[in-house]
């Protein structure tokens, strides 16, 4: 049955999220979860997470997970205020994190759509079939934007998409 796959596959991932996960730091943790994702049944080939942050010296950090590797990036509040031609592409994009930044509940992209996104060419090019994206959470107590995009080299089923949300 459906509804019972992802509820048990829901409650899989909360449980190790508040028993194992909430133990793991920094990048083993990004690791983890993703292979947490992959036992549950999820066809994960890659994720990545970008936000804004409160920090006096760090504007954003961004993180890519890609079948293992993780590689994290970090642009500070100097490089751009002085990134006036980034931040006019940026302004016209319609990137996933973009779209969810700017309110979308839920981003969901496939190589056979006539028009990606911008900033998702790569889907074609690596071979990849999904690209489904989720603002980061906001408790209303800051003024957090970004968010989480997964995707996949054989595509999603609803159920995983319901267990992603």
């Amino acid at each position: 049955n459906h509804d019972d796959f992802v509820s048990e596959c829901i409650l899989d991932i909360h449980t190790w999220l508040h028993t194992i996960g909430v133990d793991i730091q920094g990048h083993e943790f990004i690791d983890a979860y993703c292979n947490k994702l992959i036992e549950v049944g999820i066809p994960l080939n890659r994720l990545f997470c970008g936000a804004s942050v409160m920090h006096p010296l760090v504007a954003a950090r961004a993180w890519k997970w890609l079948e293992g590797t993780i590689t994290d990036f970090s642009w500070s509040r100097m490089e751009v205020a002085n990134r006036s031609e980034w931040e006019d592409t940026y302004k016209a994009s319609d990137s996933p994190i973009k779209q969810m930044m700017l309110g979308a509940q839920e981003v969901y992209a496939k190589a056979t759509d006539p028009v990606l996104p911008d900033d998702c060419e790569w889907m074609i090019h690596e071979g990849y079939v999904d690209l489904f994206g989720l603002p980061s959470p906001n408790t209303g107590k800051r003024n957090l934007e970004g968010g989480f995009t997964w995707s996949s080299k054989t595509g999603f089923t609803e159920a995983h998409l319901a267990i992603l949300r």
